[in-house]
């Protein structure tokens, strides 16, 4: 009762958190171990965590949430087209499973954020449920990226 009654008091949320979509707040709990790139999960890391939702515009002038354009399955999200090149295989086969690739450029932000990962990240695997699966850096390549995502769901490469 008094959790509520504090809740009540300190007022609704900010604008930006229930306009903008899921991810933006970052309130949801991590995910800590199965699908995910576990060797990326940390406490100051993007992996495992919600992927920001923010509404763009797209370059023909609809204005809808990134998620629309994520889809249902799992996409793959890059600053530039550039960044979400990978081999002929991985791309079959992500596009067999209905997942879609996204690049920011040519979206405008309408309301919300990019997700913070793009600051230190070219691309990431977003899962269905708008958790980072993982993120390419310095050891984590799309295409291996891609690779440890096939072995996780199928358990073959």
């Amino acid at each position: 009762m008094a959790d509520a009654e504090a809740g009540r008091a300190s007022g609704p949320p900010p604008d930006d958190l229930m306009r903008s979509g899921y991810g933006q707040g970052r309130t949801a709990p991590p995910i800590r171990q199965g699908l995910v790139t576990a060797d990326q999960v940390s406490d100051l890391g993007v992996t495992g965590y919600l992927f920001s939702q923010p509404t763009v515009r797209q370059t023909n002038g609809h204005e809808t949430m990134l998620d629309e354009l994520l889809g249902r399955a799992f996409a793959v999200v890059g600053r530039t087209p550039a960044c979400l090149a990978m081999n002929d295989d991985h791309r079959a086969w992500l596009e067999k499973h209905g997942a879609r690739r996204v690049a920011l450029e040519g979206l405008e932000l309408v309301q919300g954020h990019w997700d913070r990962l793009f600051a230190d990240h070219a691309a990431a695997i977003v899962r269905p449920d708008r958790y980072v699966f993982g993120v390419t850096d310095a050891t984590h390549t799309l295409d291996g990226l891609v690779a440890s995502l096939r072995i996780k769901l199928e358990g073959t490469e």
